[in-house]
């Protein structure tokens, strides 16, 4: 994903900000910010759902076109931190990303895509 073209500006290193999701009626909206942009992406309201709403915040929000197909999701629970690790697949090779728990699961998942689809650091 080298040739990402950031929607931030050259100079500029795009930080995950704020992660919500408020629940509406039918469904749920899921929020996504880095620096002034917000993305929001409306979603069924499961655990998929709300995941799938996120890689596509995530990638909105980095450039990222098409949204790869999202593999898996998966926590785990080690010395009182949760770990998320994610698997998205763009057609042509898998891509991972992994984050840390900081309070809440949507921000972790929404950390670990923009691992995954922002490319190698």
């Amino acid at each position: 994903m080298d040739d990402v073209a950031w929607p931030f500006g050259a100079a500029a290193v795009p930080i995950l900000g704020d992660v919500v999701v408020k629940q509406r009626g039918g469904g749920v909206a899921v929020s996504v910010a880095a620096g002034d942009r917000v993305v929001e992406v409306v979603a069924v309201a499961s655990e998929e759902g709300i995941d799938q709403a996120l890689l596509e915040a995530v990638c909105e929000l980095l450039g990222v076109t098409p949204v790869p197909e999202l593999v898996s999701v998966t926590v785990a629970d080690q010395s009182g931190a949760s770990i998320v690790t994610v698997l998205v697949d763009d057609g042509s090779s898998p891509q991972a990303g992994a984050a840390v728990s900081r309070g809440t699961r949507a921000w972790a998942v929404a950390r670990a895509f923009w691992s995954a689809v922002s490319g190698p650091a």
